[in-house]
């Protein structure tokens, strides 16, 4: 069975080379090609990237045309990305992977509209996303499991990477970014259209806020580290013993951690997923300038008493007592994630 891989940013490979890794070990009659933004081959973790797929050959996205007749099933990342390639034509089924929040604004677009009404499936971690995509419009089939991403993590072969140095219970903070982020493009969404441009909050409340709330952690006897994306860096406010910078792909550093840690904390950021996923506590603190679609996103997480919503000004003592309160981490993500596994077979083989 021929199948490809469409991936337009380096950071999609933290889905396609768990992805490509099962299916791979699953049957050699596989045969999976990878179509790249060219783009992608000047970023300088590609090197790490290609190391995963060994000899495989890559091809560009413009290259996919040419090879369209041959495939049986196109997937492909949710992203805000523009895609140029037109699938109207086509004798594959297109399935897109939800990337996160990002659908939410993105399913929206008007520029990105025929990216998502020219697919097939869409699939989403579970039901809560699946009915977030049916208000934004989406009426083809979902398909519902644990995404690609977080395979790798119960794999008894990978070697975890060890971020905590104590005994004390292991707490992240998830940083917001180090500048103000504005979105003009929000006032044109399709469904759920803003007033006006979406502007973050100064990231200079959130930051010190984060600081502090490390600071009782750390008095309340939890090992505090700090993570945040490398391009946005403050890594200069911050000791460096206890402050890491995203910058590999796979495996991916936020999964690592939020894998490892006991309970997240963050300004708004996709994190609260992986805690969910977990079942870990973590704190998100709401930026109330985002728009309501994105806010809503984050609210639907909260329905399993897990993941807590709270405003900076918000009491410390009170916010402590949830966590202690609840600590019971057990899941099943190594269940979720074979279940995943069979029903894509299944859904590939149709």
């Amino acid at each position: 069975m021929n199948i490809a891989f469409l991936v337009k940013k380096i950071y999609d490979f933290q889905y396609f080379i768990p992805l490509y890794n099962f299916l791979s070990s699953i049957n050699s009659s596989i045969d999976i090609k990878l179509f790249i933004d060219k783009q992608i081959t000047i970023n300088r973790e590609f090197a790490r990237v290609r190391h995963f797929y060994k000899r495989k050959e890559f091809y560009y996205l413009e290259d996919l045309q040419s090879f369209s007749s041959d495939i049986k099933v196109l997937l492909s990342i949710d992203n805000d990305d523009i895609v140029t390639n037109d699938f109207r034509y086509r004798a594959y089924r297109h399935i897109i992977i939800q990337n996160y929040q990002d659908y939410s604004l993105s399913m929206q677009r008007l520029e990105a509209m025929s990216f998502y009404k020219n697919s097939d499936v869409f699939w989403c971690l579970d039901e809560r996303y699946k009915n977030i995509a049916t208000e934004l419009g989406y009426t083809k089939n979902f398909f519902l499991g644990v995404t690609p991403n977080y395979w790798y993590l119960t794999d008894k072969s990978t070697q975890h990477k060890s971020y905590f140095t104590s005994d004390k219970k292991r707490a992240v903070c998830f940083l917001s970014r180090n500048k103000v982020i504005e979105l003009d493009y929000v006032k044109n969404l399709e469904i759920t259209p803003e007033k006006e441009t979406f502007r973050t909050s100064d990231p200079v409340v959130f930051i010190e806020h984060a600081r502090k709330f490390a600071e009782f952690l750390e008095k309340n006897d939890f090992e505090v580290i700090f993570k945040q994306r490398s391009l946005y860096s403050t890594r200069e406010l911050f000791s460096k013993s206890n402050y890491i910078e995203s910058t590999n792909i796979y495996p991916n550093e936020s999964l690592e951690l939020a894998f490892s840690s006991d309970f997240g904390y963050g300004y708004m950021t996709s994190a609260c997923m992986h805690y969910d996923l977990f079942n870990k506590n973590y704190i998100n603190f709401v930026d109330n300038t985002y728009p309501a679609i994105l806010k809503k996103m984050f609210q639907i997480n909260t329905v399993n008493n897990k993941i807590h919503q709270h405003n900076i000004e918000d009491n410390f003592d009170d916010i402590i007592k949830i966590v202690n309160k609840n600590d019971n981490n057990n899941n099943d993500l190594d269940s979720q994630i074979k279940n995943s596994q069979d029903k894509l077979l299944k859904l590939l083989y149709e």
